[in-house]
Order: structure tokens, then C-alpha cells, then sequence
């Protein structure tokens, strides 16, 4: 999977060495390799999100769990799991439920709080993504686009 970084380089979930490396994308030099295996207890699962955001790497797999990574790479803890669709929207990560969409403050910004609100088709949501102040929810047979302002 590739991500591009913040700083216009690339990042690359290596499947077969199971690593993050980082490369620097006008000569395609390694930067940086952090293997996985020595840091987390199981084998990510498919992996499904792969997203650097405010200077931290994100990983969601199939089974729903979600990954932190700090800037060179390195593994810093699980943030629990999530069956459905992750985002990030200001200094939030947004879960899908079942009914709802949950906005739980990245790790740097402990001080925000937990926002939910219903949401009777979050079962079916494909895809989130936030741009500005509007969310849109990908469902099967729909895009619908939300105003939106966190505080």
C-alpha cells in the first residue's frame, strides 16, 4: 500500500518484507525502513487504510483494527478497532457504527471530546472523507455531502 507523506515523499506498507518504509519520491531513495513484526503482536490483516494525517501514519486492516505510527515509521500503540470506515477530520479520527458516527480525538489532542451522532444508515457507509467543513458519506447506491463544524 503507499501513502504520500506530508513532506511530498512516499510511504510504502511493504506486504512481503512487513515493514513502513519511507522513500523520497524525485530520486526513489529509501529514507527509512521500520520492520513490523518486532513491534506488534499479530500480523496486520489486510490492510485497508494506509494515510498519513498531522504527522502521524494511520493503518486500518480488515479485521477493524487501527494502527499509529510516528513520522520516521516506528509503531506507537493500537487505537482500538472499527468494523467500518475510518476518517480523520480536524483532530479527529471518525468511526462508522453500526448507527452512528463517532469522533474521537487523535492522540496529540486529548483535550477535544468525544462527539457521536446518529446516523441510521452508518451500517452501510462505504467510504468517509472530510474536505474544509463538509463530510461525505459514500453509501452504496449514494454520495450524500454534509455541512459539518467541529469544534
Amino acid at each position: 500500500m503507499l501513502a504520500v507523506s506530508l513532506d511530498n515523499n512516499i510511504w510504502v506498507l511493504d506486504a512481503t518484507n512487513f515493514s513502513v518504509n519511507k522513500y523520497q519520491l524525485n530520486s526513489n531513495q529509501l529514507l527509512f525502513s521500520n520492520p513490523l513484526d518486532l513491534k506488534l503482536h499479530r500480523r496486520i490483516k489486510e490492510p485497508v487504510v494506509f494515510t498519513e494525517y498531522q504527522n502521524y501514519l494511520y493503518l486500518s486492516d480488515t479485521t477493524g483494527s487501527i494502527y499509529l505510527f510516528d513520522n520516521t515509521g516506528s509503531f506507537i500503540k493500537e487505537l482500538g478497532t472499527s468494523q467500518k470506515p475510518v476518517a480523520f477530520a480536524n483532530d479527529y479520527l471518525v468511526k462508522a457504527t453500526d448507527s452512528s458516527l463517532v469522533f474521537e480525538p487523535l492522540p496529540r489532542n486529548l483535550s477535544k471530546i468525544r462527539i457521536s451522532f446518529s446516523f441510521k444508515e452508518a451500517k452501510n457507509i462505504v467510504r468517509l472523507a472530510f474536505t474544509n467543513e463538509q463530510l461525505a458519506i459514500l453509501l452504496p447506491n449514494e454520495l450524500r455531502i454534509y455541512r459539518l463544524a467541529l469544534p
